[in-house]
């Protein structure tokens, strides 16, 4: 019988010209991106059929259903494509720590002042402020903590869904770099 790997970690640390990087996949479930993919074909062919009805027989009320209706396909395919190829990329940038949300063709950066993070730290998502976020969304399995640190009057939270340990050593990998956090 062959033994568990003891190396599966979800994140990667990968060297980049005068640092290293922290990237960790979006949590991923395949029932649920099977159910993305099945609500997502229903969506488009619901969206289809009106743009055609709206061709024949033009409706105001029609048409602004239909725009927010492909507001909510957006919404549906931003989760689906976070799912399958999203990541969030965590680095130190002159001293401050850069947290990346990527999926395909988009890259969202935020940078927080390293002098300003206290209580760096592992802590549970917490419920359904953060089922919601948009990193998050549908994450209803695996791991359920995520590296959290106070910043001014508020908690951020990183690298969701990662596993107790893997937190501990993201944690342990970012006080290194940022030693006033």
């Amino acid at each position: 019988m062959a033994f568990e790997p003891w190396d599966n970690v979800r994140y990667k640390i990968r060297a980049e010209p005068g640092d290293e990087v922290v990237i960790i996949p979006a949590p991923r479930s395949v029932p649920y991106i099977c159910f993305l993919a099945l609500w997502l074909l229903g969506w488009v062919g619901a969206g289809i059929s009106t743009i055609m009805r709206l061709a024949d027989d033009f409706s105001p009320g029609i048409a602004i259903w239909l725009l927010i209706w492909i507001v909510g396909g957006g919404y549906l395919a931003s989760t689906f494509l976070w799912m399958l190829k999203g990541r969030q990329e965590l680095r130190c940038v002159d001293g401050d720590l850069e947290v990346s949300d990527c999926f395909p063709g988009c890259r969202l950066r935020k940078r927080y002042r390293a002098a300003n993070i206290r209580d760096l730290s592992v802590a549970a998502l917490s419920g359904l402020f953060d089922w919601w976020e948009p990193r998050r969304r549908f994450n209803f399995m695996g791991g359920a903590v995520a590296v959290a640190f106070t910043y001014g009057q508020r908690i951020c939270r990183i690298a969701p869904g990662v596993e107790v340990a893997e937190a501990t050593a993201i944690v342990a990998w970012l006080r290194k770099r940022l030693p006033s956090a």
